[in-house]
């Protein structure tokens, strides 16, 4: 079983580990979490690991499994205290860019909905351009239709809201929405 605290924002957690016996279940929880845990080292300690049990909690997204009924304390902490070395010797290079979306999330203080993660997503993406509402519209609904203008406006308004200070989405009066990051310091991968 899994649990996740609100005691401890997760961008103060420098690793994750995620323990027990269903080893099924655990995967499944933790694929549900990836999102929100992020990018920072996740290590699923286990009991009797054999190799296939090793293999799929890696497919599912750890890094590194701890058997505890074969490594001792001093293995553990080795490893680690290396995965931890490589996660903080990728933060900012060039080779491991940061994604829209991982952007979007980190430009909030709340869980977006759907919508309102396609959009911010969509005004990263198009940063340097104003995005029409019809722009906005077809791009979202995925269809000609799209949504209603007005429908977009109530989206971004809510999205404003959820926003960390520093970011801005502004309205260009009759041509649309941009966003800007001026403000925000650079943000780690």
């Amino acid at each position: 079983m899994l649990a996740v605290s609100d005691a401890v924002p997760i961008e103060f957690l420098s690793m994750v580990f995620v323990c027990g016996d269903d080893l099924p279940g655990l995967y499944r929880h933790f694929r549900n979490l990836r999102g929100i845990i992020g990018d920072i080292p996740k290590m699923n300690v286990v009991r009797q690991a054999g190799p296939r049990d090793i293999a799929q909690a890696l497919a599912a997204g750890f890094d590194d499994v701890f058997d505890i009924s074969e490594m001792q304390m001093p293995e553990a902490r080795a490893r680690a205290e290396a995965i931890l070395r490589r996660y903080r010797l990728n933060d900012g290079a060039d080779h491991a860019p940061v994604t829209s979306e991982a952007m979007a999330r980190r430009l909030t203080r709340t869980d977006l909905r759907r919508r309102e993660l396609a959009l911010l997503t969509l005004l990263i993406e198009q940063s340097k351009k104003v995005l029409s509402v019809p722009d906005i519209s077809t791009a979202l609904s995925g269809d000609r239709l799209g949504m209603s203008p007005n429908a977009v406006r109530v989206l971004v308004c809510h999205l404003r809201k959820k926003l960390v200070p520093g970011v801005q989405i502004k309205s260009h009066s009759g041509r649309g929405y941009s966003i800007s990051l001026s403000s925000v310091k650079k943000l780690k991968p």
